[in-house]
């Protein structure tokens, strides 16, 4: 019985973000749907933030 070869990850070509977000639609919790909403929000108007290097 021959043996089918795995492909392997290097190999296969990238996913675009829309394809990826319609595969993991059925995965996706209400959470993850809130979490990929505000970093939507936060990359469209994002915000300056005052940072000291005593703070880091």
């Amino acid at each position: 019985m021959p043996t089918k070869k795995k492909p392997e990850l290097r190999k296969l070509p990238k996913i675009p973000a829309e394809l990826l977000e319609q595969f993991a639609d059925g995965m996706m919790t209400e959470d993850d749907e809130a979490l990929i909403s505000t970093v939507r929000e936060r990359l469209a108007n994002p915000q300056r933030v005052k940072v000291s290097l005593d703070h880091l």
